[in-house]
């Protein structure tokens, strides 16, 4: 009603000014014009069309259509070609649209039906030209059989490539641990596949770079076995797994398999021995054994000549016989030994020579609690003389000093200030040349000593386990007191406080599809760097990307960023002097030539599911015998909206410049 009010103003206009009937005619057929772009009414209306009856070629190019088992030695993909241009070339009333199909995540049939099935309302037949090969997804004769009976479509195949396939022998899967030790072998799972293969041995070996870490001679027609990898460094590594070419064989890249392991360092060894049991010892028992750095044996003394040994959280305890410091007298590969409350364990001077000769020699550092009544102790250096004047019960504020000792580097010392209860906290003082780690109103809590090579620590230890109970409640796995003993057991065994780098994928070997995860550990004793990056290098050296990594607490840093094309790459990070870089392999998916046999049984089963036929590219008679032929008739409702056109700007323009054209001629502003 608007858009008519406007056209009968404007012609009205229109035709009251001058200019001649030209010019007015103008003027009223672009008013008209007008008005139909602003009402943009839309006009339904009917065509007939006659088309050709329409089939729909799928033509698979997945990895598998390469190989060359064909009798006349093509490839797979040669034979498809030629049998899509000979239905092409056939005279007749049909019409082929041809579409090519390539995962490079494995072949889904099923899917490809289900998207390209119905994909246009012409389509009364599909052909589907592939050897058969699908990976992954749901059977595609269920698709197929859906297909047939919602919309009537006939699903025909023509089968491309040999079912036994050229000879082969292959790498089906090689299975190992996604994280070993330092001090411990690796043992390898490995599953081969062949197909049309003479009997004879193969070689099978494990190399990471070009060094060779494992060999061994396989039996003609074995398919399952195991090797074991030396003991590697800690950090990330990737191992390539190979298999010896078979006599005849053309597809060579199922021969190696790459997989990534991550190895981290050896457990520290230690060794607690106790007096007495006591809540403390609890505690403190309880800390180590969280740990997974750590493998802890601890020996109590229960009773007079009564002791009891055992790895706390892996065994229930056992008793031992009567001993005398230590225990047993050789130490053997112990890191750290714990001393609690041992005053009343019977103490030879050999055991003390021993104790002191691995602590010069630093073998080993010591952590010695309750020492202020062991003469011998003094030998020893201990950094606290802990000397018991008095006793109180209040609660204690601790005073950390962070940046003073790599002990408290990282750590999280918010939730270690406020102390629970003392029930008895001695008043101690510590002797010339001991770093105080921790002190509180009764004097230091925590103290350190280095000499040379010895590694000593003191502690006050009574209410620690009303410590850990408290900082159990909610702080998740990262509990503040149990990193505090680890980092301290680290520090006697030596495996802190120097600086050091350590750079690593969480995932060494990943696909096109996974994202790349970098993972760093840091230990700088002046304290984590405000920004670190890693950057990420192709092979020939190009710089890919740059990778913000994130602090996550305790010297570990942490980035993520999206997948990246098959290949190798160098992940490299640097922190002023130090630096680390690690390898990362972005394999491609080629999962069709883990077995790279035609699968005819899988079109069979496709055709018969929706009605359709299965025939070799020679054959295409058959074939085309039954596809639809002709031309079909069908009718076509459309909306037109002529307010939208650009014919109609174009012609409103066009009327105005003849009216101002004439107007103009005429004198007429």
């Amino acid at each position: 009603m608007i858009a008519f009010l406007a056209f009968l103003a404007v012609g009205a206009a229109a035709l009251s000014a001058g200019g001649g009937p030209w010019a007015r005619a103008s003027r009223v057929l672009a008013a008209a014009l007008a008005a139909l772009m602003v009402a943009d009414p839309t006009i339904e209306t009917s065509l007939d069309r006659s088309t050709p009856a329409e089939t729909l070629v799928l033509l698979d190019r997945s990895g598998s259509m390469a190989i060359r088992d064909e009798p006349s030695g093509r490839r797979r993909s040669e034979s498809a070609d030629s049998a899509v241009a000979k239905l092409l070339s056939e005279p007749g009333q049909r019409s082929f649209r041809v579409l090519e199909f390539d995962q490079p995540t494995g072949t889904d049939l099923a899917r490809v039906l289900a998207i390209h099935g119905r994909s246009a309302p012409t389509t009364e037949a599909v052909i589907l030209v592939s050897d058969g090969a699908s990976t992954r997804g749901d059977p595609p004769e269920r698709i197929a059989a859906q297909l047939a009976g919602a919309h009537g479509l006939a699903i025909h195949c023509i089968r491309v490539g040999s079912s036994s396939g050229p000879p082969d022998r292959r790498i089906i899967s090689a299975r190992l641990p996604e994280t070993a030790r330092s001090n411990e072998a690796i043992p390898v799972e490995i599953e081969l596949g062949e197909a049309g293969v003479a009997a004879v041995p193969a070689e099978l070996s494990i190399h990471e770079g070009q060094r060779e870490l494992a060999r061994l001679d396989v039996a003609a027609h074995t398919r399952h076995l195991r090797m074991s990898v030396p003991a590697l460094p800690e950090g990330p590594h990737v191992l390539e797994v190979r298999v010896s070419v078979a006599p005849g064989e053309v597809i060579t890249e199922n021969n190696i398999l790459h997989r990534g392991i991550i190895v981290d360092p050896e457990p520290i060894s230690v060794r607690v021995l106790a007096g007495r049991p006591s809540p403390d010892l609890a505690a403190l028992l309880r800390c180590l054994a969280r740990d997974p750095g750590l493998t802890v044996t601890a020996i109590t003394q229960t009773g007079p000549r009564r002791f009891i040994q055992e790895a706390p959280g892996t065994n229930p305890p056992q008793p031992v016989p009567p001993l005398a410091l230590p225990a047993p007298p050789d130490w053997g590969d112990s890191e750290a030994i714990f001393l609690v409350d041992v005053d009343n364990v019977a103490v030879g001077e050999g055991a003390i020579d021993q104790l002191r000769q691995g602590l010069s020699a630093g073998r080993w550092g010591v952590a010695m609690f309750g020492q202020e009544k062991l003469p011998w102790a003094t030998s020893l250096g201990p950094p606290l003389n802990i000397v018991a004047r008095g006793s109180q019960s209040r609660p204690t504020t601790a005073l950390f000093e962070p940046n003073r000792h790599p002990i408290l580097t990282d750590l999280n010392l918010d939730h270690l200030e406020q102390l629970p209860p003392l029930s008895a906290p001695p008043i101690t003082t510590a002797i010339d040349g001991a770093q105080i780690l921790a002190s509180a109103n009764t004097g230091p809590l925590l103290a350190t000593i280095e000499r040379g090579s010895d590694r000593l620590l003191s502690a006050v230890l009574p209410g620690a386990w009303r410590w850990l109970v408290e900082n159990d409640r909610g702080l998740g796995p990262d509990r503040p007191v149990e990193q505090l003993w680890g980092a301290a057991t680290r520090w006697l065994a030596g495996r802190l406080g120097s600086d050091k780098l350590i750079v690593s994928t969480k995932h060494p070997v990943i696909t096109p599809l996974d994202s790349v995860q970098v993972e760093a550990q840091l230990d700088l004793v002046s304290g984590p760097p405000r920004l670190l990056s890693a950057k990420i290098s192709d092979h020939e050296g190009a710089t890919v990307d740059r990778l913000s990594l994130e602090h996550v607490g305790a010297g570990r840093w942490y980035g993520a960023r999206g997948a990246l094309p098959p290949g190798i790459y160098k992940i490299a990070v640097n922190s002023g002097a130090y630096g680390d870089e690690s390898q990362l392999i972005v394999q491609s998916i080629q999962p069709e030539l883990v077995d790279p046999r035609a699968h005819p049984s899988t079109l069979a089963r496709i055709a018969g599911a929706s009605g359709g036929v299965v025939v070799p590219p020679d054959s295409l008679a058959a074939l085309q015998n039954i596809l639809p032929q002709g031309r079909r008739s069908r009718t076509e409702l459309l909306h037109l909206r002529p307010g939208r056109s650009t014919w109609t700007l174009v012609l409103t323009l066009l009327l105005l410049g003849v009216d101002w054209t004439l107007r103009r001629r005429q004198g007429l502003p």
